[in-house]
């Protein structure tokens, strides 16, 4: 009964409970769509307010950018009344973190800096003027001399935007109308009686006679709101006409500083025809200051011809004469074809000059580091170390010019030849540490400048505690000529914690510079050396202590987490083979010793093969080297069929299958790897039963073999080249050595064993990289398929600039830019088409500018404007914006960024009026730059001694306002010149083939037609009237931000 009764009920009531809940349903998705058109809502008025606040955000920091000063050059042909009221705007916080900005680094900078008693020099401002003051202690000068000279230096005040360090001695530019005394280096006033009043009588001479211009006698002081050039940047100044003016050096004897003018053309050409490399080096450096963000292409491409050539004329002559000097290293004195010189040094053997060049052997003679190998990494850390201080671009230090040689074993350091001796010294110790100099206060101001961006720590060190800001053993130099000079950078960045079995190990197991850069700390690279002693040394120790450890226990389990990403979308593409683990390891500044750990911490199978193939590939470069060195010292006559059958032999041995071989491979293979590399194995692998020969085959796929990876490794690290049908035999037929037996090798496959491998400066590279991406830039019009090739090489010059110098801006800044370049070709040459991360152009073009921004930490304008382009294809409007606006608070008068940032304002934005004063500041940037120079031809041809042009005013003529308003109306409206990249390359190819002319990027006069501002102006009154209409068109349209 109670049954039949539920089921009664049941039937009665669920039809009411089955309405009731779908009623609740439908309450419940009506509410949800209710709430989430709400939050909607809300949403679009939060974003709407928060476009609302960046534009408000963005339209302020214009307005400061336009209310900066216009370039340096116009300031002497404009009327200078309230050049004191110049606003300065505040920087801008830069999106990237930079370990050079860290909290800890700038306390320790303070800190270095209160201890730091040297001279300095003092710029005061004061209610918006600098007053340049002159080189003191800091503690001589008291509040009623400070008094004294407001009252009496009230003409002797410049504004902000004209104050700029002088190109070469690093000394105050002085105001309009003055010259700058300099004092000597006896005369330099270190008592207390030298008030700054009397610093200043003496400083400021009178002004000079009114027929000398401004204009040419500092055309050589480059703007101080022009960002450091790189050697190569992507856009540079127009008075390139400049770059022939030659600075002569301080007198000691006079108390001035000579106005520098301008020579001839032909002394400069001569003189980049000589073997004279440390002048060919310090003008090419000169004409790359003056270079900027508005200069024409061609200025670009002549410097960078220029350090072309001188790198290839270089570097053939030191490996001319290496090869002679090494192959007679054992011959008698009088049968040698070169003599050593009668030099001094502790470590290495003879030194020899031939053609302004110092060779050194990079070898252990009197056992000081323990072995021939520990010379030859000190040989190489001095080509790190000056490559590092040249990449700083710290002006008025001079630099020679270096290759490193590696022939039969044997390496050679070559260097250019300075003017200097024993008794220039005014820097660091030639003496071992005995006598450590620093009383030059201008090299001691670089030095430090140095440092700052390195991270390298001040500190005292000697007996007599003397401050400095590098090793004290790196020497510097007021040479013959009165340039500053530097030499021995061997021991630039700090050493490693030292190992007690390894001999003299921290003068050589150094840190990479890319790591010591990013550390928060600055870091002494005299640590754990007898030069800090009694100085607080331990203070110093720890900070490389803490360093070293946070290398092995950070950095390099974060970078085999990347190392393995990277290997396993490289297997995905079958390129597994072709990774190069060495430049992703300096990348991150992980030296290559670390491979060992690197391995034990990985977990791909193939990638520990790989990368164990790696370090069996270094220790046989090192024992072919040795077994080299053996051999020339027992043979000493110079042949070569003697080494053809030593190298032949060895690669059969590690090569073939043998019992010679196996036990070749189970003892002293295996010593030399557990030796170089600590963790090279692992505890199973270092059974005695456990053969190392089978650790190169444990590849998962059969068509990898690690025999061929290793006779390949071998090939391009020694430059020893067998025979292409050898190499397309084993590369055909992989993994069948047991088919070769024991000699898979013959003597007559060796086509060259020569094995001379030339190492030197990255600008080499980067300039023939730069020079056939231009030439890229202008076949992409006429001959696509012809601009891919040069796009390739210009990509294979690049890479091998990025190998000895794995961070540096300028040559990711170019690769991003070819890149960026391709994937515009696959995307049918469309510029209004967008990227999408998908293709793989792209992707490659976004992680290379990202990169360079990074390296540079933000003070490369043209990085911020090419990474500002490729988030405008890529429809990231609000970032393009956002790295614009960086590049123009970085460099306020970059021509193409605010061409750029005015058409994305205009086209994106829809914002007229802003563009419109972009466009008009642009147009009077070109304006001031064509009027200076104008005046910049007129002064060199009066100096040449030829009539002057009917062209053009002289540039003591100021410019007349009303005389160009109308011209500069019509500007203001239709000033729109479009610099997108596919547009500009079709400009540049057609006007190329207008001219008939076709650079030539490998060598020779380089003369490339290319379409100037004046050219652009012509094609302008088309542009506006088409401007115009789309104007009073879009106007009257709602555009969508």
């Amino acid at each position: 009964d109670f049954d039949v009764c539920g089921w009664m009920f049941l039937s009665q009531f669920v039809p009411a409970l089955w309405t009731i809940s779908l009623i609740s349903v439908l309450y419940k998705i009506y509410r949800n769509k209710e709430r989430t058109h709400v939050r909607d809502e809300r949403e679009r008025d939060a974003k709407k307010r928060r476009d609302a606040e960046l534009r408000r955000i963005c339209s302020e920091r214009r307005t400061c950018i336009l209310g900066q000063p216009y370039p340096l050059l116009d300031q002497s042909h404009l009327p200078r009344t309230s050049l004191h009221d110049t606003v300065t705007p505040p920087p801008s916080p830069f999106p990237i973190h930079s370990p050079a900005l860290s909290s800890e680094r700038r306390d320790a900078t303070d800190k270095d800096e209160d201890e730091d008693d040297m001279l300095e020099p003092v710029h005061r401002v004061d209610n918006g003027r600098v007053r340049v003051g002159y080189y003191y202690y800091k503690k001589v000068i008291t509040e009623e001399d400070e008094a004294l000279l407001d009252a009496e230096e009230d003409d002797l005040t410049l504004s902000q935007g004209t104050f700029s360090m002088h190109s070469s001695f690093g000394i105050p530019t002085p105001p309009m109308g003055c010259e700058v005394g300099y004092y000597p280096e006896e005369d330099v006033p270190l008592a207390q009686g030298h008030t700054h009043t009397s610093l200043a009588s003496t400083l400021f001479l009178p002004p000079p006679s009114p027929s000398v211009s401004f204009l040419n006698t500092h055309a050589n002081i480059p703007s101080p709101l022009s960002s450091p050039a790189p050697p190569f940047p992507s856009s540079f100044p127009r008075a390139d006409s400049a770059a022939h003016i030659r600075i002569p050096p301080i007198s000691a004897s006079s108390g001035g500083v000579t106005i520098p003018q301008a020579k001839h053309t032909g002394d400069v050409e001569d003189l980049l025809m000589s073997d004279d490399w440390s002048g060919r080096l310090q003008v090419l450096l000169q004409r790359q200051r003056m270079l900027s963000s508005n200069s024409p292409l061609k200025a670009r491409v002549d410097v960078a011809q220029g350090f072309l050539s001188l790198h290839n004329d270089f570097v053939y002559a030191a490996s001319l004469y290496g090869r002679i000097i090494i192959s007679e290293a054992f011959l008698p004195d009088d049968k040698k074809t070169i003599r050593h010189s009668a030099l001094g040094g502790m470590a290495g053997g003879h030194k020899y000059i031939v053609h302004n060049i110092l060779f050194k052997f990079a070898v252990d003679v009197r056992g000081f580091y323990g072995s021939d190998y520990a010379a030859a990494v000190v040989g190489g850390h001095e080509l790190k170390g000056l490559i590092a201080i040249m990449n700083t671009r710290v002006p008025d230090v001079c630099l020679p010019l270096m290759s490193l040689v590696d022939y039969r074993g044997f390496r050679l350091i070559a260097m250019s030849i300075l003017p200097v001796s024993r008794n220039t010294i005014v820097y660091g110790s030639n003496d071992y540490g005995h006598t450590i100099h620093a009383r030059h206060p201008p090299l001691v101001a670089r030095m430090k400048e140095m440092a700052q961006k390195l991270n390298i720590q001040g500190h005292r060190c000697g007996r007599d505690g003397v401050w400095v800001w590098s090793p004290a053993d790196l020497e510097g130099h007021v040479g013959r000529d009165g340039q500053m000079y530097l030499l021995d950078f061997s021991r630039m960045f700090p050493p490693e914690t030292p190992d007690s079995s390894i001999k003299m190990g921290h003068l050589y197991r150094l840190l990479r510079p890319e790591f010591v850069k990013a550390f928060p700390v600055p870091l002494c690279p005299d640590a754990f050396t007898a030069f800090i002693r009694g100085h607080n040394q331990e203070d110093l120790n720890a900070n490389v202590l803490k360093a070293h450890a946070h290398l092995t226990y950070n950095v390099i389990p974060a970078f085999c987490t990347h190392l393995e990403d990277v290997a396993l979308a490289a297997n995905a593409k079958g390129d597994l083979a072709a990774l190069r683990v060495s430049g992703l390891l300096h990348q991150f500044g992980i030296n290559v010793r670390y491979l060992g750990a690197i391995r034990s911490l990985v977990t791909l199978p193939d990638l520990k093969t790989l990368l164990f193939v790696e370090m069996c590939a270094r220790v046989a470069k090192q024992q072919i080297r040795a077994k080299l060195r053996d051999k020339m010292r027992k043979v000493r006559v110079p042949m070569d069929a003697v080494y053809r059958r030593l190298i032949v032999s060895y690669l059969n041995l590690v090569l073939g299958v043998s019992e010679q071989g196996d036990e070749f491979w189970d003892s002293i293979m295996r010593g030399e790897l557990l030796k170089k590399f600590k963790q090279a194995m692992t505890p199973e692998e270092l059974q005695q039963d456990y053969g190392v020969l089978l650790l190169l085959n444990l590849f998962s796929s059969t068509h990898m073999d690690g025999r061929l990876l290793f006779f390949q490794r071998i090939q391009e690290m020694t430059e020893i080249r067998f025979s292409s049908r050898i190499n397309a035999q084993f590369v055909a037929n992989p993994n069948c050595w047991l088919q070769r037996g024991a000699y898979p090798l013959d003597i007559s496959d060796l086509e060259d064993m020569d094995g001379l491998r030339v190492k030197h400066l990255p600008l080499r590279h980067m300039a023939h990289g730069y020079i056939l991406k231009v030439h890229g830039e202008i076949m992409w019009g006429q001959d696509p398929v012809k601009a891919r090739r040069f796009f390739e090489m210009a990509l294979e010059k690049l890479f091998l600039g990025l190998e000895s110098d794995p961070n540096n801006a300028t040559a990711l800044c170019h690769i991003g830019e070819v890149y960026f370049r391709l994937a515009e070709g696959d995307s049918s040459g469309l510029s209004a088409m967008r990227f999408t991360f998908s293709g793989r152009y792209v992707a490659l073009a976004h992680e290379y500018l990202q990169r360079s921004i990074k390296a540079s930490e933000g003070t490369d304008d043209q990085g911020l404007l090419r990474f500002a382009q490729f988030h405008e294809r890529c429809g990231h409007d609000d970032m393009a914006e956002e790295y614009y606006l960086l590049c123009l608070e970085l460099q306020p008068n970059n021509t193409e960024a605010l061409q750029e940032y005015g058409n994305f304002l205009q086209t994106g934005r829809g914002e007229f009026e802003e563009a419109e004063k972009l466009f008009l500041r642009c147009s009077e940037n070109n304006r001031i730059m064509d009027a200076a120079e104008e005046a910049q031809r007129l002064e060199d041809e009066h100096n040449n001694g030829m009539a002057p042009s009917p062209s053009g005013a002289p540039p003591s003529v100021p410019f007349a306002p009303q005389q160009h308003q109308q011209h500069e109306d019509l500007l203001a409206i239709g000033f729109k010149i479009s610099t997108s990249t596919s547009s500009s390359s079709s400009s540049l190819s057609s006007v190329s083939s207008e001219h008939g002319d076709s650079p030539n990027p490998l060598g020779g006069s380089t003369n490339i037609p290319l379409p100037d501002r004046f050219v652009q102006r012509d094609r302008m009154s088309n542009e506006i009237e088409k401007f115009s209409l789309r104007k009073s068109v879009a106007e009257r349209i709602p555009i969508k931000s």
